[in-house]
């Protein structure tokens, strides 16, 4: 299957996600055949591997190397543009068009939205 970089939390602690919505995100990309790899948090399902880089050249080389990116924080999404690499963002604290530069490879969300999420995920699949 494909590989995806996920980052479910933020630097500032406040474009996180939730506990459900964690849980719902992590499965939607295991139901669409996703291998994720989860970054700086604990794994919350057996099939996921967590991983906790310690430079940003490792970080740059998992995002590289990896079929989509999916988080909230524009650090490692800057990095996946950077890359090239087809990504996901859910902004939820500022509108997705102050912090990105649109690209076709990026699909970016103001708010969590359980169904535009699953819709992203199955056309990038």
């Amino acid at each position: 299957g494909k590989k995806v970089i996920v980052h479910l939390g933020s630097t500032s602690g406040r474009r996180g996600f939730n506990k459900i919505e964690k849980k719902e995100i992590v499965d939607l990309l295991i139901k669409n055949n996703f291998k994720i790899i989860l970054l700086f948090e604990k794994s919350i399902k057996k099939e996921v591997i967590s991983c906790y880089p310690k430079s940003i050249s490792f970080s740059i080389g998992l995002i590289k190397n990896c079929d989509l990116f999916l988080g909230p924080d524009s650090g490692p999404a800057n990095i996946a543009a950077a890359l090239k690499t087809p990504s996901i963002i859910i902004s939820k604290i500022i509108p997705p068009n102050l912090r990105f530069l649109k690209r076709k490879d990026l699909l970016t969300f103001y708010k969590y939205d359980q169904k535009e999420i699953s819709d992203a995920i199955k056309n990038i699949n």
